[in-house]
């Protein structure tokens, strides 16, 4: 889908996908069977159908050592106030988390999507008359959320908009040029992200989860030059299981989590330059699902990381600070930090941290059942509870929290990776991504409780939301049919 005027944002939640309980794995022979695919062409030659695979057994001594003057946080930002209600409400916000200072100066890469019309959006969740043949708009007309029409791909888009298709699971993918590699796009496209190239030519790339069971899942990578087009398709991880979502490292890497029962999660580099990393703040297994990163000391990023379990806790991981420091980030998640649970206190609406597995599992049982999304901003800590519906914002700096439920919602499924727009004071859209509907979609929310939908199609769950560096172009895919549309 293309903008007309300049938009973006991140995402990184998931549902629920139980895998086989008879399914068991020896850690040992699993990280063994584990590759990751190393990028040895240069930008300007065509990718070799067959990449070469390193173990990741023998990992390279160290990840580029450039140090960012500030850790960028490009993972979902949930910066809600309310979440969908049955009906739209123009009610004043009531959940308001207490700010901490942020820097002055965002990076220029943060996503921003202000759909800067002059007209009032659509708030229809879907027209009641649906629009029975193909009324293609020009691509000079304002992007106007929630007032949709159908295109040729069978999507209903806010004017504004036209999408073409990328890529399909197990499909050839097609280049720019009208090639089309060997390889194929990958199965059950989730998680997603977009990463500038760092040497500035305005190129970048589409980093995707794959969530395949029985080590047929992994990470793929469809890069794009500064115009959009597509110019080649490679994967950074394979033989992994069920990679959910994830998030960005403030070092621009990709954290890929496993939804599995012992599943672990993985730093991959998204340029294929560096093989891959199994983190140590997977431990002993888990059902993990997405990863944020508290990035207001550069000297002391602090990483979440959600599990999709009952029981399952949530973790904090604070790294080394002497590995950060002398700016070894290859290392910095493969070595020994201190890892704590959440333990939260509904009588006083108050949190604590505990190294306690035991404690973090308990609490999650009692108080926040299967997290999924999560993300950091401006101080407040987010995350939400699948089974039990409700969104959750921890303020880090008083160790108070605030939770409200999202049952609901004037589209048919459940809200599943959220995005927010950056940058823009003249908009304040939020991005829902959408699952287990009739009709899966993108939709938005303003901070007034009214809802738009951007984007509709006859499919049950939409995955990877991410928007290019130039902030015109949106990506999302459709997890079941594995169609990948900008």
């Amino acid at each position: 889908i293309v903008f007309l005027e300049h938009t973006n944002a991140f995402a990184s939640s998931s549902e629920e996908k139980t895998p086989s309980p008879s399914t068991r794995y020896d850690s040992k022979i699993y990280q063994s069977n584990i590759t990751t695919v190393v990028n040895t062409n240069s930008p300007t030659q065509p990718q070799p159908s067959i990449r070469p695979t390193i173990q990741i057994s023998n990992p390279p001594s160290s990840f580029p050592t450039y140090k960012p003057s500030s850790y960028p946080s490009e993972n979902p930002t949930i910066f809600l106030t309310t979440l969908p209600s049955l009906k739209p409400s123009n009610s004043p916000s009531t959940l308001e988390p207490t700010q901490s200072q942020e820097p002055s100066s965002l990076p220029s890469t943060y996503p921003t999507i202000p759909p800067t019309s002059s007209h009032q959006p659509s708030t229809s969740a879907r027209p009641s008359n649906l629009p029975s043949e193909t009324i293609s708009p020009s691509l000079h007309e304002q992007y106007v959320p929630g007032e949709l029409y159908l295109d040729e791909n069978n999507l209903f888009l806010s004017k504004g908009l036209e999408a073409r298709l990328l890529a399909t699971s197990g499909k050839r993918v097609m280049l720019n040029n009208g090639k089309k590699l060997d390889r194929r796009f990958h199965e059950r496209p989730d998680g997603a992200a977009v990463f500038e190239n760092p040497n500035g030519d305005g190129s970048y790339v589409y980093v995707s989860n794959s969530e395949v069971s029985s080590r047929g899942g992994g990470v793929g990578v469809m890069k794009f030059n500064a115009d959009g087009e597509v110019l080649d398709y490679y994967m950074v991880l394979e033989g992994t299981t069920r990679n959910c979502s994830g998030g960005k490292s403030p070092w621009g890497t990709w954290m890929s989590c496993e939804e599995r029962p012992r599943g672990q999660i993985w730093e991959v580099d998204p340029w294929g330059n560096y093989a891959a990393n199994l983190t140590v703040m997977g431990t002993n297994g888990g059902k993990y699902e997405s990863v944020a990163v508290d990035n207001r000391n550069p000297d002391k990023p602090i990483f979440y990381v959600s599990n999709d379990r009952i029981d399952g806790e949530f973790r904090r991981f604070i790294p080394n600070e002497t590995i950060v420091q002398n700016g070894t980030y290859h290392d910095v998640l493969t070595s020994p930090g201190q890892l704590d649970y959440l333990v939260l206190h509904p009588e006083n609406n108050t949190y604590e941290w505990t190294d306690d597995l035991t404690a973090g599992m308990w609490s999650a049982s009692n108080h926040s059942k299967n997290v999924e999304g999560v993300d950091f901003r401006d101080g407040s800590l987010y995350f939400v509870s699948k089974r039990q519906r409700e969104l959750f914002v921890l303020d880090t700096d008083s160790d108070s929290y605030a939770n409200e439920t999202t049952i609901g919602g004037y589209f048919d499924g459940t809200p599943d990776q959220l995005v927010r727009l950056m940058n823009e004071p003249d908009s304040d859209l939020i991005y829902f991504t959408e699952e287990d509907g009739k009709h899966a979609g993108i939709h938005a929310r303003d901070s007034n409780g009214e809802y738009y939908t951007i984007m509709e199609a006859d499919e049950s769950e939409t995955a990877g939301l991410a928007f290019s560096p130039d902030n015109k172009r949106m990506y999302f895919s459709f997890y079941t049919n594995g169609a990948l549309y900008e």
